[in-house]
This record gives structure tokens, C-alpha cells and sequence, in this order.
């Protein structure tokens, strides 16, 4: 669930791994708890103040289980966990139908460190947050709700110990160091890389293929270069280009749509206006000069000017 009336979040982020903890104000490890109990400052009151409201809840995503009857056990949940996204200031929130306290085996501790305040709630109907997931008509806009005002059929529980544990996995960019890759690999082929995370919290280590390739040798040759400046006929906007390459490549015109494969022959239509066509034949034909043995490869794509006039 998410709040619509949120507490503000701290400017700076926590370092890795730690967590934020606005009880205390600062950042702690993810293996310390953080509980209400904590803020020293804080005082606890039945009724609020003037102006303040308590939060409203929407419920955005939900997991659906079926837990088979027998003794206590424990449970993991994974599927679609894994895809769900979170946001500091969400929570979690469990429903069944097993009856009152037959979930989660709950106990108070107050002087556990990792007690935590829970609120039940004793409900007639399920909560979604997709209607089409419940049987019957339902007002999605009073399914998804829950505002804390007026707790009814059930209530707070304060020191409570609840056998739950979530694991919250966060992404992160690191610039990869190395001497190779700041200035590049040498030789053309396939390599391996392989990163190592050394944070204590998550150690994990992962490889993927890199292919590297020679460079392209991009060339124009339709039309012509005059002085590095290339012109166009009006509704002429083709552009004819070649690279040297022994892998698939592809040209694509920034800000528009058009993009074109590179193939091992040349189109046509150019043959016996570019040189560099007639040594490379056409598709299925060997080139007039022989079979073509080079790495050239040709590519044809549409600028879409029409007839605008001026410098592109």
C-alpha cells in the first residue's frame, strides 16, 4: 500500500547498506531495527492535534496465496514478489480468511527491539486492487481505500513481534573501473566479463558476453561529398552508405523512424552510378569484378526531406 498523506523523506539518501530510520532521524544498518519506540521526542496521544490527519492508504498491487491447512509452518513467498515495486513509505499488508489470528502467530514484546505497532482490521469482503479479480460488482474507488480515521471492527496493537521477514532488493549504477575499459580493447572478439560485489549485505558475482568490433569505416556514397557538404534534389533523399564489417549492422535517422539493415550487396539501382557497387554485386549475382570477398556492407535509407530547402 501507498500513502497519500506522506510524512516527508529525508534529503539525502542512506549510504549502502543502510536504511532510514525517521525515529531516529538518521541512517542505521539494515540489521538494526527501527521502531516507534525509539524517538526520544516523540509522545503518544489518543486524539490528534488541530489540522493533523492521519494517513490514507491506497492499495496499488496485491499477491495472491493459498496456504495449505496443517501444523505451523513457515512460508516463502516469491512469485510476482520479485516484480512488485516499492517506494519508501509503503507498507505491507496481509488479509485471509483463516479467522482472527490464525495468520500470523503475533506476540507483544515490549522490550524486543524490532516491536512494531500493527493494526487489524475484521472485514466482510476482500480488498483488491484489480476489480476484475473479486466476484461481483465492485466499486474499485471503495475496494482500494483505507483511510485510518475510523477504525471499525478492529484496532491497534502496540509492542507487537510478528514473524515476517521481507527482503527489499534496490538498484544501483556503478561506473565499472578498469584500465581496459577506459581505453578499450585492442583486438576485435568475444570476451567475458565479469563483475564482483563485495558489499557484505548482498555479495554476488555476474558475467556477460561483450562483443567488440572492429570500427565501422562509415562511408557516403550517394551522394557525393562537395567540400563535406552534401546536396539533395528535392524529393531525392536517398542515402546510400557502406561500412566494412564482419557483423550485422544497422543506420537508423535520429528524429524519425526510419532505420535500414546493412546487407552484403549493393542495391541495384546504384550499380552503375557508384563504383563501389559494381565490385560488390547485387543479391544473389557475384560482383563484376569477382565474388565479392570483402567485409563491405551497404545500407539505403530515406531522409524524408521533401522539398524542404536549407541545411539539415
Amino acid at each position: 500500500m501507498e500513502p497519500s498523506i506522506s510524512t516527508p523523506l529525508p534529503s539525502t539518501s542512506c549510504p549502502l547498506p543502510q536504511q532510514w530510520c525517521p525515529f531516529l532521524g538518521r541512517c542505521l544498518p539494515l540489521a538494526s531495527p527501527c521502531h516507534p519506540g525509539s524517538c526520544a521526542n516523540c509522545t503518544q496521544a489518543d486524539t490528534l492535534p488541530p489540522g493533523a490527519l492521519r494517513p490514507s492508504y491506497s492499495l496499488v498491487d496485491e499477491v495472491v496465496v493459498t496456504l495449505p491447512a496443517g501444523p505451523v509452518t513457515h512460508i516463502l513467498v516469491r512469485e510476482r514478489v520479485e516484480d512488485l515495486l516499492v517506494s519508501p513509505g509503503d507498507i505491507i499488508g496481509l488479509q485471509h480468511d483463516a479467522g482472527p489470528v490464525s495468520l500470523l502467530h503475533c506476540d507483544r514484546s515490549p522490550q524486543s527491539p524490532w516491536r512494531q505497532p500493527i493494526l487489524t482490521l475484521n472485514q466482510f469482503d476482500w480488498l483488491w486492487a484489480n476489480s476484475n479479480q473479486s466476484e461481483g460488482s465492485v466499486d474499485l474507488d471503495q475496494s482500494v481505500e483505507i483511510t485510518l480515521e475510523d477504525v471499525q471492527g478492529g484496532g491497534w496493537a502496540a509492542d507487537v513481534v510478528c514473524p515476517i521477514r521481507v527482503l527489499y532488493v534496490g538498484h544501483s549504477e556503478t561506473q565499472l573501473q578498469g584500465s581496459q575499459l577506459s581505453s578499450g580493447l585492442p583486438q576485435p572478439g568475444l570476451y567475458s566479463l565479469e563483475v564482483t560485489s563485495d558489499d557484505p549485505a548482498f555479495p554476488v558475482m555476474a558475467s556477460c558476453p561483450v562483443l567488440v568490433v572492429p570500427p565501422l569505416g562509415l562511408t557516403v556514397l550517394h551522394p557525393l561529398s562537395q567540400n563535406g557538404t552534401y546536396y539533395f534534389r528535392p524529393n531525392q533523399t536517398v542515402v546510400l552508405l557502406r561500412v566494412h564489417s564482419q557483423y550485422g549492422a544497422k543506420v537508423h535517422w535520429q528524429g524519425s523512424n526510419q532505420s535500414a539493415l546493412f546487407q552484403d550487396h549493393c542495391p541495384p539501382e546504384f550499380l552503375p552510378t557508384v563504383g563501389e557497387c559494381r565490385g560488390a554485386g547485387r543479391a544473389g549475382e557475384p560482383g563484376r569484378g569477382g565474388v565479392n570477398q570483402s567485409d563491405s556492407l551497404f545500407a539505403v535509407i530515406d531522409l524524408g526531406l521533401g522539398e524542404e530547402r536549407g541545411p539539415v
